[in-house]
């Protein structure tokens, strides 16, 4: 017994005539490979750059958002003391209370008058007269402990807070007393809109979150002019102030914010070279306040990042946003790998193939050679040197057979290789200089890859369909041609078979309609090939019928009525048929029945899609089936038609229709066509029909269409292979042939 010659594909790199074409292909592949995960892994990175600076600007926004907010309702204030002439502490009170209650990002709102020298005193008694028995205008001493203030020519005490809980000891400081307070206040009051203050430390009872920040808006004496500093500065009555803290605003803000994998970091832009870290939120919620040196902030500002500048009434506040490792990773994917994998998997397949075909024609030259010298030597040595030459062509074969399969086996796994050897495939059949067994092993590549895709391409078609994004093609059909393109595709397998095959027309059909072609093809195709398949004796019938049409609207383009007919097409088959619980699972996908011969060719696939093609299109699938009598499959569709299209199936005589069936010969194992003329029988008789067919006689049934058709050459499409179905679908068909003519 003859042993399959096994080539190691490594060997044609020891010769380096040989080594050179697969030493090509196997770094062009390589480097293709790299390439391409470069690329990928660049688009990938370009794609989470993007999403990330979204996600920056989003929460920049929601950070802008709260701040905006926060300053509105500080302008309610300014416009309560515009519109009075005094405002009481329980004026202020009441009217501030509500937005404090509903917005927790306020830490205080205060009114904080201008109070000259000489007025010093007139302002302590009344806060004493209103129950703040110890009130008094108060600064800082160094060690950072409230003092009596020091006299100067004008004073801004905070003289009305809310609430008071928690906020003490801001009742009576002078906020000029402090530098940074002080800066803002002379700003707010010249330029006269609200200007925040520069990060501080907050005077408040509790030792937690003190760092925070003023919002000062200037309010002046009613009725007086502020379109100048001097006159602004003159009339100025008072600010009224909201009291925030970094950390609590930034949280709030930032609280359902999603992604949460991505760090924030707040500076105050004290100097250009100095920049303050006020406040970092993180998943891990650290905070700092802290000088921050240049370089430390050019440590974060490696890598991917976001910084904006943001205006807080006046203060400049950098925002940098960077993503942390997590960000990162969830938003890999394994798509640059898998190009990658798929160029390298592509690269070995190419490179034995090419070794298998170098290593061949090394051999078969190598025979040639050896078999000119035999000749001149002696007879005998030739029939010797024909013997090795056709034992070489049998190895080759050989060797090319288990190279398709193995390339059949690898290549189902991606679709991109498999088109990368169809393509390689057909290039090399465009060669002049190969032999017709090397022609034969291209041809079978590309048959086998070509049929490897199709499978492929119904499981895309499937995943498609399933994932909603299967787009229909409609196009204007010509209806009669497709009907017969349909019945002789499938008049071709009843042949093989030997079991008979009808079509047949029940009701006058549009010449043409709008549809998608192809996938009314599949559907149609589908079914009729499943009737063949599980079908041993008897034989399948095709019907198609109108079952309603109705006008609609004016085609705006063509400026002609449009017609939406409902069109059923059944498929009736003799086959084994299908109990409830194989009907239950008829139409999932790789759901496969057992035919009397046992095993079906298939994927189990063709009556998922065709289901689902009819969804799309909006119409219904039906069967009806028992075991051992059959099966009848039904779609009505609803297509769009041309006004007056209608074939006119009748001649002469308007009681005549016209019908195509495809009858059984002598030896039953081929169809024919005949075309019959239908006659309608007197309605009386059609009655008598009906009747019979309503009460269930079949017998009866029988004997009267058997008597018709012989006494008044009446012709009834019910040829022998239906005659075969259950006493239930005989009754049915014959039902439906004759409710037409009444």
């Amino acid at each position: 017994m003859n042993k399959l010659k096994v080539i190691n594909p490594l060997l044609p790199l020891k010769k380096n005539v040989h080594s050179l074409p697969l030493a090509l292909t196997i770094f062009t592949g390589v480097m293709f490979s790299l390439l391409t995960f470069m690329g990928t892994w660049d688009l990938e990175n370009k794609t989470i750059e993007k999403e990330f600076e979204q996600d920056a600007t989003d929460i920049v926004s929601l950070l802008k958002r709260s701040l905006e907010k926060n300053l509105h309702q500080l302008e309610s204030i300014v416009g309560v003391y515009a519109a009075s002439t005094k405002v009481t502490r329980q004026e202020f009170r009441t009217f501030v209370n509500p937005y404090l209650s509903n917005n927790s990002d306020i830490q205080a709102l205060q009114w904080i008058p201008r109070v000259p020298h000489d007025q010093r005193a007139a302002y302590e008694q009344a806060a004493k007269q209103e129950g703040f028995l110890n009130f008094k205008i108060t600064e800082q001493n160094p060690q950072e402990k409230l003092i009596k203030a020091k006299p100067r020519a004008e004073y801004f005490p905070v003289y009305f807070v809310e609430p008071y809980h928690d906020n003490e000891t801001m009742l009576g400081f002078d906020l000029a007393s402090n530098s940074v307070s002080l800066e803002a206040l002379q700003l707010s009051r010249d330029s006269g809109k609200a200007i925040a203050t520069a990060p501080m430390t907050l005077m408040r009872q509790s030792p937690q979150h003190k760092l925070g920040f003023l919002i000062l808006w200037p309010i002046y004496r009613q009725n007086t002019p502020t379109n100048s500093i001097i006159s602004r500065r003159q009339n100025l009555q008072g600010f009224a102030s909201s009291v925030f803290l970094i950390g609590d605003i930034v949280d709030r803000a930032l609280k359902y914010r999603q992604p949460r994998e991505i760090d924030v970091y707040l500076f105050h832009e004290s100097t250009p070279t100095q920049k303050r870290l006020l406040y970092t939120y993180s998943s891990s919620t650290p905070k700092a306040s802290k000088d921050l040196k240049e370089e430390d902030l050019a440590t974060l500002r490696n890598g991917l990042h976001h910084t904006v500048i943001l205006d807080v009434s006046g203060q400049k506040w950098l925002i940098l946003s960077k993503p942390n490792s997590e960000y990162i990773r969830s938003r890999r994917t394994w798509y640059p790998w898998t190009v990658s994998l798929g160029g390298l998997l592509l690269t070995i397949l190419l490179a034995i193939y090419i070794s298998d075909r170098i290593s061949a024609v090394a051999a078969l030259v190598e025979s040639e050679r050896q078999l000119e010298q035999r000749v001149e030597q002696r007879t005998v040595e030739l029939q010797k040197a024909k013997e090795a030459a056709v034992q070489a062509a049998v190895e080759s074969e050989a060797a090319n057979r288990a190279k398709s399969t193995f390339l059949a086996n690898i290549s189902h796994e991606v679709r991109t290789p498999l088109n990368g050897i169809l393509g390689y495939a057909q290039i090399l059949k465009k060669s002049t200089s190969l032999t017709a067994n090397e022609k034969k092993g291209i041809d079978i590549i590309e048959q086998c890859g070509s049929d490897l895709l199709s499978l492929i391409n119904e499981i895309l078609d499937l995943c498609t369909i399933e994932a909603n994004k299967l787009e229909l093609h409609s196009q204007t059909v010509d209806f009669g041609t497709f009907l017969k393109d349909i019945v002789e595709i499938c008049q071709v397998k009843a042949e093989q078979k030997g079991i008979s095959y009808s079509y047949q027309a029940t009701s006058r059909l549009p010449t043409a309609i709008i549809v998608d072609e192809k996938r009314l093809k599949q559907m149609l195709i589908n079914l009729l090939d499943n009737g063949i398949k599980f079908t041993e004796i008897g034989g399948v019938a095709f019907t198609v019928s109108v079952l309603k049409s109705r006008k609609n609207a004016k085609n705006k383009i063509t400026n002609k009525l449009e017609e939406i007919t409902t069109i059923r097409f059944e498929v009736a088959d003799t086959g084994i048929g299908m109990n409830s619980e194989q009907l239950s699972k008829l139409f999932l996908p790789f759901e496969k029945l057992e035919n009397t011969s046992g095993f079906v060719e298939g994927t189990g696939l063709g009556l998922a899609i065709t289901q689902k093609l009819v969804k799309i299109m909006g119409g219904d699938i039906n069967v009806e089936s028992n075991p051992g009598q059959g099966s009848i499959f039904t779609i009505d569709l609803d297509l769009q038609t041309y006004p007056n299209s209608y074939e006119i199936n009748f001649h002469k005589n308007p009681n005549q229709q016209q019908v195509v069936n495809f009858q059984e010969n002598n030896n039953n194992k081929n169809t024919s066509v005949e075309t019959t003329e239908i006659v309608s029988p007197p309605k009386e008789k059609l009655v008598y029909l009906y009747d019979l067919a309503m009460s269930g006689l079949i017998n009866d049934l029988l004997e009267e269409v058997d008597e018709l058709e012989k006494n008044d050459d009446i012709f009834i499409p019910f040829s022998q292979s239906i005659r075969q179905l259950s006493e239930k679908f005989q009754i049915k068909k014959i039902r439906e042939f004759i409710k037409q003519y009444l």
